[in-house]
């Protein structure tokens, strides 16, 4: 089953009013467990049965904090996904978006040239929408990211793919990447309301009455990247992130288990997702 992610932004951009929706394919099939890279055939196009490979789990959660490798953190290079309107469909461009600036740092890291620009942007929407896998009210399957980089990028840039019904392994799959300094692309869900503009969400608690930007309860899907992680012994912790949407690409931060939360949600209450990004 393939999660389809809607970014809709209604009126004018200034009012920031967000609209959410997901759906499922018309052949819908669950995927217990898979993780594809970036060098593998557009899964549309081979059988299922032969993507399947062993998940990705980490051999136990040790507390500690781990962030973007150095010379990413460097090279770090963000952009607005609202900045590509009116040529584009700003407002639904989170994926691309956090795809193209992932591409930049690590391309960037190899001495490759690499733009993160609203001109690269458009040439990732552009491929997309023609290959059929861009919607401009909808948006995009966070898996047709890694059919880019694969027909695109590869090998200088490449992709691991985890789709999964089980929180421990979506976990260890976060935790290997964390670890490891890489970025990680997830769908959550988010208020959408003045997301664009929101600081901070690193609160751990879900205090009643309280919008968190992240929330499973929000009311957009949306794209974020992951760039680090601080775990704690007893497995909670806070997960460092850069939103798209963001005009300065601050780093932001949520609670793990809140992040995980979202991030099931939007898989259609079944399902986590998350895209690894490296070189």
């Amino acid at each position: 089953m393939k999660k389809y992610l809607c970014l809709v932004l209604i009126g004018f951009l200034g009012c920031g009013l967000f609209v959410s929706c997901t759906r499922d394919m018309d052949t819908a099939r669950h995927i217990a467990e898979q993780s594809v890279a970036s060098g593998v055939l557009d899964s549309d196009s081979v059988a299922l049965d032969s993507l399947y490979v062993q998940p990705l789990t980490s051999e136990s959660s040790v507390s500690g904090e781990w962030k973007l490798l150095g010379n990413y953190a460097f090279l770090y290079k963000h952009f607005c996904q609202l900045d590509a309107s009116p040529e584009y469909p700003g407002s639904v461009l989170c994926g691309p978006t956090s795809y193209m600036i992932a591409a930049y740092m690590i391309a960037s890291n190899k001495g490759r040239p690499y733009q993160c620009s609203k001109q690269k942007l458009g040439g990732i929407y552009t491929a997309l929408r023609s290959a059929g896998k861009f919607d401009n009210r909808y948006g995009m399957y966070i898996q047709d990211i890694g059919w880019f980089c694969a027909n695109y990028d590869y090998p200088v840039v490449q992709t691991s793919y985890m789709r999964t019904s089980r929180r421990d392994v979506i976990k260890g799959y976060l935790e290997h990447y964390m670890k490891e300094g890489d970025p990680v692309i997830v769908p959550v869900n988010i208020f959408g309301l003045q997301g664009a503009y929101w600081v901070n969400d690193k609160d751990p608690l879900s205090t009643l009455g309280t919008k968190y930007y992240i929330a499973k309860n929000g009311t957009v899907g949306h794209f974020i990247l992951l760039t680090g992680l601080k775990l704690n012994d007893d497995g909670s912790g806070l997960v460092y992130y850069r939103d798209p949407l963001s005009r300065n690409g601050e780093t932001r931060s949520v609670s793990y288990s809140r992040l995980l939360d979202a991030m099931l949600f939007n898989g259609n209450i079944s399902f986590y997702d998350a895209l690894a990004v490296f070189g």
